[in-house]
């Protein structure tokens, strides 16, 4: 589960449901408000929306992304224990 906390009061303004289910790496942006989250059950890498939970895209990966790995490089890429490299790339934040 995701907490947006107001940080003055420390009220919680909003909750909504990771994906995938089980995520064991998250990362985000803060300039197009994104996050991502990594889980092996199912192996996908979720893009979504930080300010609402909307999952925006998911995406296949291979196995052994864990909290090591820490999912995501401001860059665009991330690895996993398998060895391969999963590289990405935002044309648009268009979709909120």
């Amino acid at each position: 589960m995701s907490v947006a906390v107001e940080s003055n009061s420390q009220e919680i303004k909003s909750r909504w449901p990771v994906a995938p289910p089980r995520p064991t790496a998250l990362a985000w942006t803060v300039e197009h408000r994104r996050r991502f989250s990594a889980g092996s059950e199912p192996q996908k890498l979720v893009v979504s929306n930080s300010d609402n939970g909307k999952v925006l895209q998911s995406f296949a990966i291979s196995s052994g992304v864990d909290r090591r790995v820490r999912a995501v490089d401001p860059a665009g890429f991330f690895s996993t224990r398998e060895g391969m490299v999963h590289v990405f790339h935002e044309d648009s934040p268009a979709n909120s």
